[in-house]
């Protein structure tokens, strides 16, 4: 009786043949269903990949403007960072995607925002150089959040808006040198820092008492002054951010919360106004989007605008475009994305100077 229930049981063990076979037909499937995943999501990244290429190509029309042949325009899309100058298009391939961008004074580096997402996501700083952009030197690791960097006129340092991990840093905006070492902290909230073209204040956003575009001398933290309340506005760069014109006088501030608009602040005459007023460019625009900055040359603002048919939710109703604004004349010239692709990141443009 023992050995018969011993038998029994390891014919219950042995697979029979038509499970086998219902196994093979399974897994073959799971196989077939995995192959056509990776290859239909292979194909629509392809098909991005292939239009921002075109849009990067299309960008370089932008440096055929007359005393322009010296620029340089880096800017990410899905996180992949392009490089683009009269030469051509560069692609550099990063770790992980591509936050935020700005060019050291000299063009021959870039300070990065790289954000890794996940259940713990951070931030690493990491200038990147070199004649193929392969040099990587890591200024920041793993920092907790992160929202605004940008280079001193002199680019011997840096000044970024950050929450680092290190449980003994407080949030705030920091300068440090462009290794990251010697870091202080200049004052205890804001973001979206900038340095001033003659180095003399970073104007940024600062958020105690409401939103309001804020300067402060980089070694004297008591400086700080609000030069303009903002109805509405947040940390992000694509929201609100302030640029500053080469004259170290004129502020560029973009605001997208509520009414798009684009304000130049004049801090020796505490004014300002409204350049352009971003909710008539479309004509249906029920979400717009900007980021604006203004060009090394003083004549020149690069704005973006993101934005959808009224009353459509769905992919291909939304638009994206970048514009160069010719401030002497008026005149802009337009590049509009492929509906239905985006996004377009951040994005810094490199002006020689003469």
């Amino acid at each position: 009786m023992q050995g018969r229930n011993a038998n029994n049981r390891e014919a219950q063990m042995k697979p029979s043949r038509h499970n086998l076979k219902l196994w093979a037909v399974i897994l073959s499937a799971i196989l077939i269903a995995a192959t056509a995943s990776c290859e239909h999501t292979s194909s629509i990244e392809q098909e991005y990949q292939e239009k921002w290429n075109s849009f990067a190509i299309s960008l370089r029309a932008f440096l055929d403007e007359p005393g322009m042949s010296a620029d340089k325009i880096a800017f990410s899309a899905m996180g992949d960072l392009y490089l683009v100058t009269l030469d051509g298009v560069e692609t550099i391939n990063l770790d992980y995607p591509v936050r935020e961008i700005t060019w050291s004074p000299d063009g021959n580096s870039l300070l990065l925002n790289l954000k890794q997402s996940g259940s713990n996501p951070y931030h690493d700083l990491v200038i990147v150089s070199g004649s193929d952009w392969s040099d990587r030197k890591y200024v920041q690791k793993r920092i907790a959040y992160c929202n605004g960097i940008d280079w001193s006129p002199d680019g011997k340092h840096i000044v970024y808006s950050c929450r680092p991990a290190e449980s003994e840093w407080k949030r705030g905006i920091y300068i440090a040198d462009k290794d990251g070492k010697n870091h202080k902290l200049l004052t205890s909230d804001g973001c979206q820092p900038t340095w001033s073209p003659d180095g003399s204040r970073i104007a940024f956003i600062g958020y105690q008492g409401g939103p309001k575009v804020e300067v402060i001398e980089p070694d004297n933290p008591n400086s700080r002054r609000t030069v303009y309340t903002l109805e509405d506005g947040s940390c992000d760069r694509e929201t609100t951010n302030p640029s500053w014109f080469p004259d170290s006088r004129r502020l560029l501030v973009s605001n997208s919360i509520k009414q798009p608009s684009i304000q130049i602040l004049d801090l020796d005459q505490d004014s300002a106004s409204t350049s352009l007023d971003l909710t008539d460019q479309t004509g249906q625009v029920e979400t717009s989007i900007v980021q604006a900055i203004a060009l090394s040359d003083g004549r020149h603002i690069v704005y973006k605008l993101f934005y959808n048919e009224a009353g459509c939710k769905a992919i291909s109703c939304y638009f994206e475009k970048l514009l160069l604004w010719n401030l002497a004349d008026g005149t802009q010239k337009e590049i509009s994305l492929h509906q239905g692709i985006y996004y377009l990141g951040d994005f810094d443009w490199w002006h020689a100077l003469p």
